[in-house]
């Protein structure tokens, strides 16, 4: 039993990979994040692509250039923490601006019957130092006053509350490659 297990193993990796590759129509795309380094170490890499961490939700992606017409880059799933989420899915696809530090995504919010459906669209902002992805998306807010008929009265009345919090940037931080090509990150402190 314990010699059938590591095959079934390299058995099941072999599915994955084969799944991974006929998704991009390429070569097999890598299924842990030491797998995603090694891939860029041996690729030409634009500004944007490399493995980004998603810390909010766990997630570690490879941005890559894509082999289909009309996008420039794809968003694959390298691991996660999620069940729902497998090593070498496409989780989205990031199109260029005019800008070169602006970017338009489209990632999938749901999954039905196994695949990846309900796309919605975000901007994508490089920062500075490349470091990292800041991601917004489309807010609706509503905002019901029941006082209209006097709004200067009830003025005084109103009480306003702020959220530091919701004002802190979301998105993606950059794990490779880094800004010094070392290894180095400027959200931790390296020893040497």
């Amino acid at each position: 039993m314990k010699a059938i297990l590591p095959a079934l193993l390299a058995a099941c990796m072999t599915l994955v990979c084969a799944t991974a590759a006929s998704q991009t129509g390429a070569e097999a795309l890598p299924l842990d994040t030491q797998g995603a380094i090694e891939w860029c170490r041996t690729h030409t890499l634009d500004r944007i692509e490399g493995v980004w961490s998603y810390p909010q939700d766990r997630v570690t992606v490879l941005i890559h250039k894509a082999d289909t017409e009309g996008t420039d880059y794809n968003v694959s799933v390298v691991e996660s923490e999620k069940l729902s989420l497998r090593p070498g899915e496409l989780l989205g696809t990031v199109s260029a601006t005019a800008e070169p530090d602006k970017f338009s995504m489209t990632l999938f919010t749901s999954k039905t019957k196994g695949k990846l459906s309900r796309p919605r669209k975000c901007a994508l902002t490089l920062t500075a130092d490349d470091s990292g992805l800041t991601v917004r998306s489309k807010v609706r807010k509503w905002r019901i006053n029941p006082f209209a008929i006097l709004p200067y009265f009830w003025k005084v009345a109103r009480v306003s509350e702020s959220d530091p919090m919701k004002t802190l940037p979301v998105g993606m931080i950059r794990l490779h490659p880094s800004y010094d090509g070392n290894g180095s990150s400027r959200h931790h402190v390296r020893y040497l």
